[in-house]
């Protein structure tokens, strides 16, 4: 097992993960001090220690409050990891000394405001693909309220420093970790759907290459947009690009308005209460339901049975006019679902945003 500074063992991960191999990361958290390991793509195993005390140091010398400081090293760096088997610290005793070659200047380079690590900001782990995002935006108003109020609001502030951490934080969905983290989600919907459909076909179909296909095209649709009769779902990208000139243009107001600090902070949370209470979790329920139903179809046809897919509304009051036309209809499994007024076509619900129709399959 070899040792690595800790920036150069982040090099090597992010170096693996670009070349397709994505490591499993164990952590081992020590008295005084946090020891990652892992198997890289040459199959050579390498670990890494950082010290509590060197990441307590920045805080000082920064005048950062040091549960919060210690808090974003565990977000940024622990969530996604594995932790390590009681069998195996053992083997690891002889690596859980203090290190002689970090520095001050190594933490600081952690700890850089202007910087996302993406992919690996989400503070817990999130359940389904819905949950995923709705913390995922949440990340963000925290990052952009911390990032606000450490600074004095002025503008050369709002030219350099600030203008650089919206770059980052637009930047953060362009890499491969954040994609990773949305496709690790999508497939806990997608395996939600194929479960659904296994059990109301009373069979055993498993996670398939056409499930492995479904959800690179899931993953990148949710990313990068995608159109749909007509209006276009911008991802994630193109909602993160919105909120960022939303809240560039908050500050830039505040600043030409002679604002306070609290004040321009009232404005940014009012402005992501409204997007998180509607936007967001409109979204996440909407894109939920499509995937959860696209696994389900998924399912059906890997079934081999004769049959076809029914769309099924839930009647109540809460049902849209375009979920009642379409309650019922029955059709192929490659064919769409034609809403008899619009026209518009679905291969399985959802039909419109909180849409909460399912698919369901008739055997013939």
């Amino acid at each position: 097992m070899l040792k690595l500074k800790f920036d150069v063992f982040q090099k090597k991960i992010n170096d693996d993960v670009m070349n397709g191999h994505f490591a499993e990361i164990h952590c081992m958290m020590d008295i005084d001090k946090f020891v990652f390991i892992m198997r890289a793509r040459n199959k050579w195993e390498y670990y890494t220690i950082m010290p509590f005390d060197l990441i307590m140091s920045y805080a000082v010398n920064d005048d950062e409050n040091p549960i919060d400081t210690f808090d974003m090293f565990v977000i940024n760096y622990c969530s996604n990891t594995t932790p390590v088997e009681p069998a195996e610290k053992e083997r690891l005793a002889e690596v859980v000394s203090q290190p002689e070659d970090y520095n001050e200047e190594i933490a600081k380079k952690l700890f850089q405001k202007s910087v996302l690590n993406a992919g690996e900001d989400v503070i817990e782990e999130a359940e389904n693909y819905s949950d995923f995002l709705s913390k995922f935006f949440t990340m963000i108003e925290k990052k952009v309220l911390t990032s606000v109020n450490n600074i004095e609001v002025d503008k050369s502030y709002m030219k350099k420093t600030f203008g650089e951490f919206m770059k980052d934080m637009f930047n953060s969905v362009n890499t491969v970790a954040f994609a990773n983290q949305v496709k690790k989600y999508i497939k806990v919907d997608l395996s939600t759907g194929l479960e659904s459909a296994e059990s109301e076909l009373d069979m055993q179909i498993g996670f398939t290459e056409l499930y492995d296909d479904k959800l690179n095209q899931l993953a990148s649709q949710q990313i990068d947009g995608y159109m749909i009769n007509g209006k276009k779902w911008p991802g994630i990208k193109g909602v993160t690009k919105e909120l960022q000139a939303d809240v560039i243009r908050i500050v830039q107001g505040g600043i030409n308005e002679n604002k306070g600090l609290q004040d321009i902070k009232t404005d940014i949370q009012d402005k992501f209460k409204i997007f998180s209470n509607w936007r967001a979790e409109t979204i996440a329920r909407t894109e939920t339901t499509n995937i959860i139903n696209q696994g389900k179809l998924i399912g059906y046809k890997e079934s081999g049975l004769p049959g076809k897919k029914v769309w099924d509304s839930a009647i109540d009051d809460r049902t849209t006019d375009i979920c009642r036309r379409l309650d019922g209809q029955k059709r192929d499994l490659d064919e769409d679902f034609i809403d008899p007024e619009t026209r518009k076509a679905f291969s399985a619900p959802a039909a419109h945003p909180n849409c909460r129709s399912i698919v369901v399959f008739e055997v013939e």
